[in-house]
Parts: structure tokens; C-alpha cells; sequence
């Protein structure tokens, strides 16, 4: 063999595919070390090994496999050559002679089997484990824990003390039982001890399993640090049989190369196989006969026969015509029966005899052991009689004659004559039936009848009785721990609680043995409540009487004569009256969807059923041939030695017998059933992917050809329709869509270039999705080829998972998918179990997006009990569920408090996801175990009795930011709090009083996740607790006076603040509060003077209202911000009256001027329709500074003519009109630090900008002109810039990190002078640690007089005079537990309206929404699905998610609609009076079909969700792909594509009207 064939033959029995870079180290490795391969490929089939337990996901995998190839050569070569052989003959007669002494000299057994016990055991690190294991191996005692042990190097032997010896295990014979004990809680059967590193288990395993006492099996524990972690098993075992009240065996393998479970009861054995999927079969005894075990196995096949019946017949002359013989009242077989009659032939004397045989079929004649006459073939055409002449001497004389008959007419004559003996049957007194004293004359006839025993040394002496098998779902879940039950008269194999595999029995197995070659990770006893068990897929009892469908009859020859009538039950009858060519009764049946037909009929001998197949029209049969007393089902009835095969495999029957035909879509399939519910197909046909497939076909009841005038009756029909996905697609405009003609001939174009070739005209009026989708129903009318089919269905189902609104038929249909569709490996085709996942997926989202999600519990028990169809065994590597419908379902039991539920469900996904080696080998960043493990122990901490993973210290939350506070603070908020609850109001007030402001956060409440500063607190608690304000108006007024006039008097405005927040409600605070509103509106702090001219209205309503609502209005205009309400009456201010209308237009002028600067400029609504897409301009970050990844890091600012591009590294300004570069500042990123990975948004100042700038190996704040990119001034950032900057009023507000000792560093928050960069106020705010991703992520927006602004998961408000107000930390979840709320997060800024604040951030499953002035809480919207909060429309957040867009209420956080989909975070945008959606997919391979390939636009009405128009992306442009964001850009749209997480460019591109 070649390498290549090696390499061919490895991964083949590999249970996964090697991927390019395994497959060409394996073929390096083969060149290098040829040899080694030759001996392990010829060790493989010699072996006949059809697994290599090695896991290619494994990192190690190729060590492992080399490892495994090199033991398997080991195997080969050992005992090679002529030394090895002296050596092996010098061992056997050592220990001949040893085991000699000891018989006569030794000591006693018992003695022996004492002293010679090994004292340790072989540990993990041995080398002896990597030894090939051989089962004739003599050094090892058929024991469970005393073996060799070898100690790793430099270690002692350990202990007995330490580590106790399990119980010496010695071959035993009986069986073992399994214990009573009370039922296993629900939860505690997903538990797995083992995986959880308590190995106690090991010490009991000679409770459940024992080597069998012939040809024991040996087990060999494995110790690490002492302890026995798994065992090595190879050979036969003795195990408890699982009881029908509940008693069950669970078993962990790994590394599995062979198994073999027999449970065998009293009338009954089921065998269970492992060749990398579980298979199930139910024997039945088939012995073979004294007579045919005498014959060797190479004699002639049709004497060699499974039933013999022996009677004494008195000559030979018999004619059975068509019926065949009865013998000691048994019917032997009408047609493939032979006969051996044998004896003595008394001869009267010698001379010549002539022998006359008139035979049908064949024969052969023995007298004194020569071969007189011979013709053993069948007969074509009608036999002839034959006459032997043979001399024979007078005397008893051995006689045999041997006879066989094939089909049809059957006779057996034999007559002799000689000189003197006229020709006459030979009479039974010239014979004697044996040479035994006791003979009696006549001759010892032997009829041999039924299936022919194998051509073996060592025959079966059982036949199949039943089959059933996983159908890959073992493989489907891991390979982990299995189940040995018995249940409702079923021997039952399940994975926790999905039973797998499983076949009847009348009573439970009284015994179970295992052979296998494995390691033992576990073994334990449960006593399991019963299992629900899945309903048979189909009612048979709902069959209908065959005659209530219209059958024709037809025949191969019009000589033959045919006829078919009706019983009064409804039973079809066929009859053959005349000739002898195959007649057929047949009825057309329409294929309507994939459609399956059942039929039941009587077994008959040669009469069978026949299916059209539905391309060729060839018509494939299944016919019943007599054995014995029922008959085998073959394909081929009259090739006896392959129908004998099919009898021993199970294909037989007895009276009643059920047939199946399926006609999926890209198979067909042909099946019979004794029972209507084990099936075993005879035929298997995969469709030919580019033929057409008829939409009718025929099928009925036929009679094999022959010339027996017979009858065959039909009884029952079933015939079921599966077009339910056709059915959901009824609202799509098929009647839109003209008539097509049928498909001719080979086609091998895909579904949509099929309907592009037919250029059809679409209405304007249907959308070109829509469109699509009704020429793909209409296509499916008709005889399309397979391929076509499955890619049109698998496209509607999608479209039926994202839109129909009747969620019970489309699960219906989804979980129908698999039986209609034979779904293949991952990734490779549009029917693949990824496919299938992600519909799924969909269907969960859109489930939890319409606020349904007590529904997903449903789901969840569709896909457990998922009928896998025939692409069953192509599931691998995939999750045990989808992964999102996984995940929702687990947050939704979280988010209602179902610990319980909870705990069970997590335990239950996180035991199917365990492998068989009992750790998380594929352990991926998004696998949804995690999730359940992290919540399963989050469950744990609310129920009492359960356990917590022993790994949970890995999935622990780790805030890269916590909130910073101090225990002081904390102490003296905690004491004022107490006071005022427990009424001492006198002590509250006097700390009130006594002690200065709070500066700092503390927690406010028991979860410590929302902080507030003294001042919000203060108010806070003013607010809640009347009395205490009340006390402090009375009785603190007089002082507040005093504190007031000496403030006033030493210009002190802190204390001015003070007395406003202490004292609310008196005279001395209103005016504290007015003086310090009018001297920040003098100031020039425009919003800090209106918020205050706010409070003084909700605080002291009255005279000066309308005096403080206007200058309100002046400091909002001022700030270039647009008034609520307009002022009602002329205006008194201190330098005179002002009339209304004046004041109003004043304000409204400062509004427009200040503010221009804020709005974004007025955008043309955008026109629907067709949009071509072109590539503007590559924006690639320098290679010095690749530590910058995604282009998610570039912000984008509209100046309606023109576009800036800020990036780290520069910035640039492009035009609208053309898309010229206008200006450029750009740097080669040499010396650009980690931290800088987001320049912010610029702030708008005037005309000019103002952003961060890396220039020439240092950090700027720098002011430019928006117009040429001309620097106005440039200052040096002391630190790194972090989030946007706030551009209010005069002054430009920014954050930065100053960096401290190791990665720690300060939050400053500054004010700076626009004018000349000088920095107005500098405040410390908080001390973080200096992570490349808080600096990335960190978002800061103006809201009314505060910047609230997020660091990692916590959001901060902090007003314009540099005091953090408050502080909310979201619920987060560890990265480790849940990738996905990681993956594809866009760093947003809170969304603001009015009081309130939505927010969302990386690693939180929530959307929460808080109120502006104290950072609580007012709703919260668990959406694990988010992925970037696009903004707000009138009264409801849009949000984008993975698998669409979201719509929810602002003002309760209830869902309000959601449109399927599946855009990058931000290539949605809200523009006009429309939501703007653009999936820009890439253009699909010849290998990999996605479910939806879109490059379009979609419309969206922000009010109802439902989509207003879609336009095509079109153009010759398919490098580009994947929008990462869309926005609008002067009269165009504008887009950036071509990114990945890896991305150092971004590619900005147009998309445009053609």
C-alpha cells in the first residue's frame, strides 16, 4: 500500500474527518516512518477494527494517534521471527515446569492466590499502560485491582493505609444484582461523581462487575497520586441486569475500541455493538441439525439447511406438483427444498441394472459409495427422465440418493430394471433404512428445508430476530455516560434521560455480560424513574382497507391470465388463473411533499410488494419465500444463499407483515417490518441529485413469476403527506408567479440560478425576497431535481421560522425537517445539522423577542426528541442542543427564579455535553455548557441538597473595573440611613447638619450595585422620608439663616451648595439655591444654572416660578440646547421687562446659533429601491500600530458635505459630492500605546473639531478646522484620552487615565477652555486598571447638566462640575460562561430620553434602563441576543441582535416587535421615518450553501416592525461583504465592509442608486 492508502484507511476509521493540516502531517509522517504504517493498516484489517478511539479535536490529537499507530505495531510484530519464537517456547516449557512443582510440591490454591497477590498498583504515568493489551497475556491475573504497579520516578510506593485496595476481584461465575435504594432525585442522574474528581466510586466496582469465569476479562486500575481514576478492561465481564422497577446500571467508557452487551432472559438475548454507533439486535434461536453439522461446510449449500425433519420412506416415488412435501405433519417448503434418502439397497444378484430417474429438479445417485448418476443443476425448462446403467454385484450395498428441488413443480421417481426385473419402482422391501440391526425396510429420507447454514467452520446458530440502533445519537451526545434500563418490557440504552437504542423483551434480562477492550471512567447503580419514552412516529391502527383506493392489474405477459376482486372487509385481491409471468396490482399515489406508504398484507409464498421508484420509474420489489413456518423477505427470492442472509438478518416474517416505502426528497427507501414498528430496509436509494422527480408514482402488490395459480391479498394502506413547510409558505404570491413547465432531463443548477434562468418578471409591488421565495413554491410543484428540492425547502422553512406567525406548526415542521431531508455532516450542504441548528436558534429568538419565553420549553423537548431521519449518523462535533436556544431557555429560568428548574436543566445540558473522558475536551469559547454550568451553580446557592460544580472558581465574574469607595463614607451613609429608619430623627439631623457633604460613592442598595454620592443620596432621602424633611424645615430654618448670611458675606458658593442640600424647603435654601444658579449662569455654566433653576421650581413653586423658567430657558439656549416650553407671560428680569414674543425669539435664535454645532445636519429622505454598491476608500491602520484591531475602534462623524473618518492614527475628511479626500492628518502609529485604541468622536465646536490626536510619538488634545484639517491648538494629554469628548457651552469636557505604579491609573475629569486649550478644572474621579478593552469600550454622552459615561460594565454620571452623582454596575456575566455576550458587543453610548437612561454593555444579558438623576433602576430587559443599542424612535429603543431587530418600549422595557435577521451590529440605523437594515452576505461557494444569502436593504416601519420596502444590492462588487455599519453621507448611504476580528483596515463603501 501507498501512503496515501494508509492515510485513506486511518480516516476511515476515524470517526471525524482530518482537517488539511492533520491530514498532511499524517501523510510527512507516513513518507518518514513508511513501515510503521504498513504494520498498523495490516494490523487494522487483520484485527478488523472499525474505530480509532482518538479525538481530533484534541490539540493532541496526532501525538495520540502516532502513539495508538505505534501500540497497534507493536501488536503485529511482537512474537516475530525465529528468536522471539525460541524465546516464546523457552517461557511455555518454564512454566510447564514451574506450574509442574507446584501441582505436586506447591502450596495450597488459597495459599497461592494469597502470597502471589501484587501489593500495587500500576498508576497513570507507568509506561505499562501504553503496552498493547493482550487477552492470552499470562503475566496477568484475571483480577480487578492487583496488577503490577509501577511508581512515576522518585516516588515511593504507596501505602495500604493511604490508599486501600478495592476488594481483589477473582473470576466468578454467577451473576450480580443490582441494589435496592430509593429513586434517584431528577437532578442527581445528570451528575456525574467522576467528572467531578470524586473517584469513590472505584471502590466499589467489584459490586457491579466481575470477569466471567471462561475466558475472563481482565481489569487493570489506574492510579494517580494514590488514587484509582479509571480502569483498563479487556475482555469478558459479568454485570447486574437492570429491573423493571427502576434499578439501573450507568456506565462511563472512554477510548472505546470494542463492546459488546448481551442481556438475555429466559426465551430471549439482545446484543448491543458498538462500531462507533450503538446497535441493538434480538436473536432467536436457529441451530443447525445433527445432519447438516456432519457435512463439512464446503458441501453442496442446498443440502446444507437449518431444518431437517427425518422420517422412514418406503421407496421413491413421489409427485408434489406445486405444493411440496408433509412431513411428521410439518409443511416443508413448496419451493428450495432437498432430500437425502440413504440406506441399504438389498441387490438380488449381480449383473447390469439400469436405473430410471425422472427428477425435478436436480439429483445425485451413490450405490456402494461410487457416484452412479449425477444432474445437479436446476432445470430450465421442463425435465426429462434419465437412466444410469451401473454393475452391481449381489448383496446389500450402501445406497444414497441426494435430491433437490428449485421452483415450481416438484416430483422424485426412481425405478430400476436388469436381465429378468422388468422396470418397476423400486420396493421398500429391497431397502433397508440403515445397516443397524433395528433397520426396517425402506430408506432414511432426510428432507432439508429453510435458510442454508453458513458456509463457516462455525456456523450461526442464531438468527435476528429484531434490529434497532442510535441512529448517531450517541455520537450526537458526546459518547459520554450510557444507561442500562429495562423498561415497559424494553431492554433499554439511554444518555441521561434520551433513550437511544431499545428493543422488546418479555421479562427483564437475568443476565448481563459485557465483552469490551475500553478504560472504565465510571460505574455506579441508580434507581431511575421512568423514562418518556417517544411515541411511535406513526399510528398504523389509522390505516385504511386497501380497497378504498382504485388499483389497475398488469402483467410481464399478455398469455398470462390475471384477475383481482374485493372482500367485504376491503381487501384487495390479486390472482394469477393462468400462465406463468409476474402480475402486479398497482395504484397511483400522488407525492405530495415527501410521502410515505405503509401496506399490510398476509406473508405468501413468492408474492411481495413493488414501488415505482420516483426518477427512473423502475419498479424495485420485496418478496415472502417459505421457511419453514414463515418466510424470509428478499429482494431476490430465487438466489437462495442471499436470501438465507437476509433470513438470519432478520428479514422474515410470519403471518401479517407491514411494508414501507419513504419517497423523501433525496432518498428512497423500501422497508419491512414484522411488528410495524422495527423496520429493516431492503431497499436504499439515494436520489441522483440533478434528475428530475416525478410527482406520482405507483406501487402494489405483485406475484413472482411461476407457475403456480396462487393469490396474494392486500389488507391495509397508509398513505401520509409531509408538506407542511409547503403549507406554512401559503401567504408568499405563488399565484403571482406564472405557470412553469416540468424540469427535462438532467439539470445541475442550484435552485436560485434555476429561477434566474427563467427570467421571470417580479411586480413591483413584491419584494425581491418574497419574489424569490414564491418561484421557489412553485418550482417545488413540480418534478424538480433533489437538489433543487431540498435547497427551495430548506429555504422556506427558514422564511417560515422568521415570519409565520402559527408558532405550533412551524415547530411542527422543524422538527419533521430531519425525517424529509437527510441532513449531512456540518457545514457542507444547506441540509446540514449546523443548518438545522440555527433554525432552531431563530425560532428560540423570535420566541423570547415576542415575549413568549415559557415556550422555549417546548422547543427544547422537540429537539431532545427529534426524529434524526437517515442523515442521523452525520451528527457530530455539534452541541448537544442549539446553542441559543440553549441559552435562552437558561436565562429565562434564571430571570423568573425557577432555581429549581433551573439546577436540573443546567445539570441535565452540562452532563449531555460531557465527553467520555469525563472533562470538557471541547471546551469552545461559545459552549453553552459553560453557561449551564456557571447558572447550575448559581441555582445551587437557592436550593438545599445539590452540588455545585468543583470547577467553579473558573467561571467566577471578573470585573476588569469595580466601583471605588471607602469604608468611611460607607460607615457614616450607613448610620444617617439607620437613624432616619428608626425615627431617631434628632441624631440624623445633627449629622446632617454637623458634618460636610459626602464627596465619594457608596452603595445604596443590598446587592452592591448601585452607588450614589452624598448629595443624590441626601435627596434622595429627602424625598422618601417626609418626616425628616419636615424636621429639618422647621427646626433648621433658623440656622440655615445664619449659615446663609455669613456665606453671602465671604462669597463662599461651597457653602452656598451646602445649605441648598441640607435644608431643603426653607427660605435660606431657596435663595443658597438661586444664588448659586445666577452665578453659574454668569459664569458661563450654562446647564449646571438651568438644572438648578429646575430644582428651585419642583422645590419652591410660587412668585418667582415664571422668573426661573425663563432664565431656564435662557441658560438651556445658551447651551445650545432647544427649550421644552416656550415662556407664557413677558419676562421681569433684573436689568428690566422683556416682552414674550422678543424673549422667545431670543431664545430661540440662541438655540439655533449655539446649538448648530450639536445637530446633525438635515439628511433628503432616502429613496427606496435598488441600490448598486461601490468602494469609496481603504482605510488601513499602520503597521506600527496592530495592536489596534477593528475597525469597531473608528468613529464616524456627518458634517453634511463632508465625512471625518477618526482613527487612532489620524484623521480624514472626505467630500460629499465626489468622495475626494479633502484633507488628511495621518501618523505611522510608531510608539502608540495599547491604551489609545479609540479616538472618540469628535466634538463639534463652532465649525471647528476637537478630538485626541496621535502625532510624532505623543498624545495631543487637539482643535482643528473642519474644512482644511489646519491645527487652531494643540496640547499634550498628561495620560491617555478615554471615552468621547463633551462639547457644553464654552468649555470641551474630557476623561483621561493618568497611569500609577504596575497597570493601575486615575480617572481625571477635565474642563477645557475651548478658545486656548487651557484646562479650566481637573478632578480626580476614580482609581482603574489600565485594560486595553475599558479603554476601547468606554462611551460618555451628555445628558441635561451630567455626563454619564460607562467603564467596562458600570455606568457613571458625573456633573459638569467634575462630582460623580452616581453609579449602576450591570449584571455581568464571566466571559468564560458565556462568549457570546462578549463576541460582536459594539461599545454604544446610553441612550438618553428625557429623565431616562438605556444602557447596555459587553458582558451583561440585560438592557436597563436608569433614571437620570439617581441612577436606579426603572425597568430591566433580559435580551442575552444584544448586540448594540441602535438608538431611540419616538417611544421605543431599537436594538440590533444577532438574529434580527428589536424593538421595545421606552417607557416599560416590554417588547414591541421583532424583525428576523441577521445584520452586524451596526449596519442598522434609524433614518427618516424608517429603520434601515443592510445585509451584505458574501456570495456563497459550490461547497457551503448558507440558509439565507442576502444583499439587500430592508425599509422597516419603526411603528409595527413590518418591513416597507427591500432593494437589492446589486453590482458586479462580490468581494464585498459583511456591512459592519451603515450611515447615511450627504444624499447617499454609505457603509464599511470587508472587516473580520482580526481586521487592521476597513473598506468604505457607497451605496447608491444605479
Amino acid at each position: 500500500m501507498q501512503a496515501s492508502e494508509h492515510i485513506d484507511l486511518i480516516q476511515q476509521r476515524l470517526g471525524d474527518p482530518l482537517s488539511e493540516e492533520q491530514l498532511e502531517y499524517l501523510l510527512k509522517k507516513a513518507a518518514e516512518e513508511p513501515a510503521l504504517f504498513s504494520a498498523a493498516c495490516q494490523e487494522i484489517k487483520a484485527q478488523k477494527l472499525e474505530v480509532i478511539p482518538v479525538d481530533l479535536d484534541d490539540q493532541s490529537a496526532m501525538d495520540d494517534l502516532v502513539a495508538w499507530l505505534n501500540q497497534l505495531a507493536s501488536t503485529r510484530n511482537a512474537g516475530k521471527g525465529f528468536n522471539n519464537l525460541v524465546i516464546g517456547i523457552a517461557v511455555l516449557l518454564l512454566i510447564g515446569a514451574v506450574g509442574s512443582w507446584f501441582a505436586f510440591f506447591g502450596p495450597e490454591k488459597s495459599e497461592l492466590v494469597k502470597k502471589d497477590l501484587p501489593e500495587t498498583l500500576v498508576t497513570e504515568n507507568s509506561t505499562d499502560i501504553d503496552e498493547p493489551i493482550n487477552e492470552t497475556s499470562s503475566h496477568e491475573v484475571h483480577t480487578a485491582d492487583n496488577q503490577n504497579a509501577i511508581q512515576p520516578e522518585g516516588e515511593t510506593p504507596t501505602e495500604k493505609e493511604e490508599a486501600p485496595l478495592p476488594t481483589p476481584m477473582l473470576p466468578v461465575a454467577g451473576k450480580l444484582m443490582l441494589p435496592e435504594q430509593p429513586v434517584t432525585p431528577t437532578w442527581q442522574s445528570f451528575d456525574d461523581p467522576a467528572a467531578r474528581l470524586d473517584h469513590s466510586w472505584a471502590a466499589t466496582t467489584d459490586r457491579f462487575i466481575k470477569p466471567t469465569a471462561e475466558e475472563p476479562g481482565t481489569l487493570k486500575p489506574i492510579q494517580r497520586d494514590g488514587t484509582t481514576e479509571y480502569y483498563e478492561l479487556l475482555g469478558n465481564f459479568i454485570l447486574p441486569p437492570p429491573h423493571s422497577d427502576g434499578r439501573s446500571l450507568r456506565v462511563r467508557f472512554s477510548d472505546l475500541r470494542s463492546l459488546t452487551v448481551t442481556a438475555v432472559n429466559d426465551t430471549q438475548e439482545v446484543e448491543l455493538n458498538y462500531d462507533g454507533h450503538l446497535n441493538m439486535k434480538r436473536y432467536t434461536s436457529l441451530p443447525v441439525p445433527e445432519y447438516t453439522a456432519s457435512l463439512p461446510y464446503t458441501y453442496r449449500y442446498r443440502m446444507r439447511r437449518h431444518f431437517v425433519e427425518t422420517r422412514i420412506d418406503p421407496g421413491i416415488n413421489f409427485d408434489w406438483g406445486l405444493e411440496g412435501p408433509v412431513v411428521n405433519d410439518r409443511q416443508i417448503d413448496k419451493d428450495y427444498f432437498s432430500i437425502e434418502w440413504s440406506g441399504i439397497l438389498n441387490v438380488p444378484k449381480s449383473g447390469n441394472y439400469i436405473f430410471h430417474l425422472d427428477m425435478d429438479d436436480g439429483y445425485q445417485l451413490e450405490i456402494n459409495n461410487s457416484v452412479v448418476g449425477e444432474r445437479w443443476s436446476p432445470a430450465d425448462v421442463e425435465t426429462q427422465p434419465a437412466q444410469h446403467s451401473v454393475t452391481l454385484n449381489e448383496g446389500m450395498l450402501p445406497f444414497k440418493l441426494q435430491f433437490f428441488s428449485d421452483r415450481m413443480e416438484a416430483r422424485a421417481l426412481l425405478e430400476w430394471e436388469t436381465e429378468g426385473l422388468e422396470k418397476q419402482i423400486i420396493p421398500a422391501t429391497m431397502f433397508r433404512s440403515s445397516a443397524e440391526e433395528n433397520a426396517v425396510d425402506g430408506l432414511t429420507a432426510r428432507y432439508c428445508f429453510g435458510p442454508i447454514v453458513e458456509a463457516s467452520e462455525t456456523p450461526a446458530t442464531r438468527a435476528v430476530d429484531l434490529t434497532h440502533h442510535d441512529n448517531g445519537a450517541w455520537y450526537a451526545l458526546t459518547r459520554g455516560a450510557i444507561n442500562f434500563r429495562f423498561q415497559d418490557n424494553q431492554f433499554l440504552v439511554s444518555r441521561g434521560d434520551i433513550p437511544m437504542t431499545s428493543l422488546p423483551m418479555d421479562a427483564p434480562p437475568t443476565h448481563l455480560t459485557m465483552k469490551v477492550q475500553s478504560r472504565l471512567r465510571y460505574l455506579n447503580s441508580y434507581n431511575f424513574e421512568p423514562l418518556d419514552l417517544p411515541a411511535e412516529p406513526v399510528d398504523l391502527a389509522r390505516a385504511n382497507p386497501a380497497g378504498d383506493l382504485s388499483w389497475f392489474e398488469t402483467t410481464d405477459n399478455p398469455a398470462t391470465g390475471t384477475k383481482f376482486d374485493y372482500d367485504d372487509n376491503g381487501n384487495v385481491i390479486l390472482s394469477r388463473i393462468q400462465g406463468d409471468a409476474a402480475i402486479h396490482l398497482s395504484t397511483k399515489v400522488p407525492l405530495t411533499g415527501s410521502t410515505n406508504i405503509y401496506a399490510l398484507m398476509s406473508a405468501q409464498h413468492l408474492t411481495g410488494i413493488r414501488f415505482e421508484h420516483p426518477q427512473t420509474g423502475v419498479f424495485y420489489s420485496l418478496f415472502a419465500l417459505q421457511q419453514g413456518d414463515g418466510y424470509a423477505i428478499s429482494m431476490n427470492p430465487t438466489d437462495l444463499t442471499f436470501t438465507s442472509a437476509q433470513y438470519r438478518a432478520g428479514m422474515r416474517g410470519k403471518g401479517a407483515i407491514w411494508w414501507r416505502a419513504q419517497y423523501a426528497e433525496d432518498m428512497f427507501i423500501i422497508s419491512f417490518s414484522p411488528d410495524g414498528k422495527h423496520w429493516i430496509p431492503g431497499h436504499t436509494f439515494t436520489l441522483a441529485a440533478t434528475t428530475p422527480v416525478k410527482r406520482e408514482i405507483s406501487f402494489g402488490p405483485t406475484i413472482h413469476v411461476g407457475t403456480e395459480q396462487t393469490s396474494v391479498t392486500l389488507n391495509k394502506v397508509l398513505i401520509q403527506h409531509d408538506d407542511l413547510i409547503e403549507k406554512l409558505s401559503f401567504n408568499l404570491p405563488i399565484g403571482s408567479v406564472p405557470n412553469l413547465a416540468d424540469i427535462d432531463g438532467t439539470n445541475s443548477m442550484r435552485l436560485p440560478d434555476y429561477v434566474d434562468s427563467l427570467q421571470l418578471e417580479r411586480p413591483a409591488k413584491i419584494s425581491p425576497e418574497l419574489w424569490r421565495l414564491a418561484c421557489y413554491a412553485k418550482v417545488l410543484q413540480l418534478g424538480a431535481t433533489p437538489n433543487m428540492r431540498v435547497e427551495g425547502l430548506i429555504k422556506l422553512l427558514h422564511y417560515a421560522v422568521k415570519h409565520h406567525r402559527d408558532f405550533r406548526k412551524v415547530r411542527q415542521a422543524l422538527a419533521g425537517a430531519p425525517r424529509r431531508l437527510q441532513f449531512r455532516r456540518p457545514d457542507t450542504e444547506i441540509a446540514s445539522w449546523v443548518n438545522i441548528h440555527v433554525l432552531y436558534d431563530i425560532l428560540a429568538a423570535r420566541l423570547w423577542f415576542e415575549g413568549k419565553p415559557e415556550q422555549l420549553a417546548g422547543l427544547i423537548e422537540d429537539w431532545t426528541n427529534i426524529d434524526a431521519g437517515s442523515g442521523g449518523r452525520q451528527r457530530y462535533n455539534m452541541p448537544v442542543s442549539p446553542e441559543l436556544l440553549t441559552r435562552l431557555y437558561l436565562y429565562h429560568l434564571r430571570n423568573n427564579l425557577h432555581w429549581k428548574e433551573l439546577y436540573s436543566f443546567a445539570t441535565r445540558i452540562d452532563y449531555l455535553s460531557l465527553p467520555a473522558h469525563g472533562s470538557q475536551i471541547f471546551d469552545k469559547d461559545f459552549a453553552s455548557w459553560r453557561t449551564a454550568r456557571w447558572l447550575r451553580a448559581d441555582a445551587a446557592d437557592h436550593l438545599e441538597g445539590t452540588i455545585k460544580p468543583n470547577d467553579l472558581a473558573r467561571f467566577q465574574t471578573e470585573r476588569s473595573h469595580q466601583v471605588e469607595t471607602d469604608r468611611e463614607t460607607v460607615n457614616s451613609m450607613l448610620e444617617l440611613l439607620q437613624a432616619v429608619e428608626t425615627d431617631d430623627l434628632d441624631n440624623a439631623m445633627k449629622m446632617v447638619v454637623n458634618n460636610p457633604l459626602v464627596i465619594g460613592l457608596f452603595p445604596v442598595d443590598k446587592f452592591g450595585m448601585h452607588y450614589q454620592s452624598g448629595t443624590t443620596f441626601l435627596k434622595s432621602l429627602f424625598t422618601n422620608h417626609d418626616a425628616f424633611a419636615a424636621k429639618m424645615r422647621a427646626e433648621g430654618a433658623e440656622l440655615a439663616e445664619l449659615r446663609l448670611t455669613t456665606a453671602i458675606n465671604n462669597q463662599d458658593f461651597n457653602e452656598l451648595n451646602e445649605i441648598a442640600q441640607k435644608f431643603p424647603g426653607t427660605e435660606a435654601a431657596r435663595q443658597a439655591l438661586q444664588l448659586t444658579a445666577d452665578q453659574r449662569l454668569s459664569s458661563g455654566q450654562f446647564l449646571p444654572a438651568a438644572q438648578r433653576y429646575q430644582e428651585l421650581m419642583e422645590l419652591y413653586p410660587g412668585k418667582y416660578h415664571e422668573l426661573w423658567f425663563a432664565k431656564a430657558n435662557l441658560a438651556v439656549a445658551l447651551a445650545g440646547q432647544t427649550p421644552e416650553q416656550e415662556v407664557a407671560n413677558d419676562v421681569i428680569l433684573e436689568g428690566g421687562q422683556v416682552p414674550m414674543a422678543e424673549f422667545n425669539t431670543l431664545v430661540k435664535q440662541l438655540a439655533d446659533y449655539r446649538g448648530a454645532q450639536q445637530r446633525a445636519p438635515v439628511k433628503p429622505a432616502q429613496v427606496l429601491g435598488q441600490r448598486n454598491v461601490s468602494p469609496v476608500k481603504d482605510f488601513s491602520i499602520p503597521g506600527a500600530a496592530r495592536s489596534i484591531q477593528r475597525i469597531r475602534q473608528t468613529s464616524f462623524l456627518d458634517l453634511g458635505t463632508r465625512l471625518i473618518v477618526n482613527q487612532p492614527t489620524g484623521m480624514s475628511c472626505l467630500n460629499a459630492a465626489d468622495n475626494t479626500v479633502v484633507w488628511e492628518n495621518k501618523d505611522d502609529g510608531r510608539g502608540i500605546s495599547v491604551e489609545f485604541g479609540y479616538a472618540g468622536k469628535p466634538a463639534r465646536i463652532g465649525t471647528d473639531l476637537f478630538s485626541a490626536a496621535f502625532s510624532k510619538q505623543r498624545l495631543t488634545w487637539r482643535r482643528i478646522k473642519a474644512n482644511t484639517g489646519e491645527i487652531v491648538w494643540e496640547v499634550p494629554v498628561d495620560g491617555y484620552p478615554l471615552a468621547d469628548p463633551i462639547a457644553a457651552g464654552n468649555s470641551i469636557f474630557v476623561l483621561k487615565v493618568i497611569p500609577q505604579q504596575t497597570t493601575f491609573g486615575q480617572v481625571i475629569f477635565e474642563q477645557i477652555n475651548s478658545t486656548n486649550g487651557s484646562i479650566s478644572n481637573s478632578i480626580p474621579l476614580m482609581t482603574v486598571q489600565r485594560k486595553p478593552g475599558l479603554f476601547l469600550s468606554a462611551r460618555s454622552v451628555l445628558a441635561q447638566d451630567r455626563i454619564v459615561f460607562v467603564l467596562d460594565s458600570t455606568i457613571y454620571s458625573v456633573n459638569l462640575e467634575g462630582e460623580l452623582m452616581w453609579a449602576q454596575m450591570l449584571s455581568q456575566v464571566p466571559k468564560l460562561a458565556d462568549q457570546h455576550l462578549y463576541d460582536r458587543i459594539n461599545a454604544t453610548q446610553p441612550l438618553i430620553s428625557g429623565d431616562r437612561i438605556i444602557v447596555h454593555a459587553a458582558g451583561s444579558p440585560d438592557v436597563v434602563c436608569l433614571d437620570r438623576k439617581t441612577g436606579g433602576t426603572i425597568w430591566r430587559f433580559q435580551q442575552p441576543d444584544v448586540q448594540e443599542l441602535i438608538g431611540i424612535w419616538e417611544d421605543r429603543v431599537i436594538i440590533s441582535c444577532r438574529n434580527g431587530v428589536q424593538a421595545i418600549s421606552v417607557q416599560f422595557g416590554a417588547p414591541l416587535w421583532f424583525q428576523p435577521g441577521s445584520p452586524q451590529p451596526s449596519a442598522v440605523r434609524i433614518m427618516d421615518s424608517h429603520i434601515l437594515i443592510c445585509n451584505l452576505d458574501k456570495k456563497p461557494t459550490t461547497r457551503v450553501v448558507p440558509l439565507s444569502n442576502q444583499r439587500s436593504l430592508l425599509w422597516v416601519q419603526p411603528e409595527t416592525g413590518k418591513i416597507v420596502q427591500e432593494a437589492e444590492l446589486i453590482g458586479n462588487e462580490s468581494t464585498l461583504f459583511d456591512i459592519e455599519l451603515i450611515f447615511p453621507f450627504g444624499n447617499k448611504l454609505y457603509g464599511v465592509s470587508n472587516i473580520s476580528t482580526g481586521s487592521h483596515s476597513l473598506k468604505l463603501i457607497e451605496v447608491v442608486l444605479p
